[in-house]
């Protein structure tokens, strides 16, 4: 379990960096997420709900490859924090994988890891998490 714990605080620190970013919140709709536990090691998250895309121009050239983050953490994030926060609207027919590592035992970790990971925090955002 101790490994688990690990990983979850690895994937708070990502989802940090999605709170950071927190551009939908700019236009009062509610972004949601569906999430479910696939019986392996993953969480699948899909987009029900978000603010309209960014225009594509200017989320192309907007958009690094890697997403610079904050001096405490000093090292990139992959573009996906960027757009999971700022734009989530791109993602409207893909499914974002999220790795366990292990299997789950403990769904209510699994479910918070979820919302960190897809919200981050932020109060525009949740997730309904399926457990089924």
């Amino acid at each position: 379990m101790g490994k688990f714990r690990a990983y979850l605080g690895g994937f708070c620190v990502l989802a940090n960096g999605v709170a950071a970013s927190g551009g939908a919140a700019e236009t009062g709709i509610e972004t949601v997420w569906t999430c479910w536990y696939n019986g392996s090691a993953s969480v699948l998250c899909r987009l029900l709900t978000a603010p309209p895309r960014i225009d594509e121009t200017s989320a192309e050239s907007a958009v690094p490859w890697l997403v610079p983050t904050s001096e405490r953490i000093r090292r990139p994030l992959p573009v996906l924090v960027h757009v999971i926060g700022q734009d989530p609207a791109q993602l409207a027919s893909r499914t974002v994988r999220i790795p366990l590592h292990n299997y789950a035992e403990n769904m209510d970790a699994v479910e918070q890891l979820a919302d960190a990971v897809m919200c981050g925090g932020r109060s525009d955002c949740r997730v309904q998490f399926e457990r089924g």
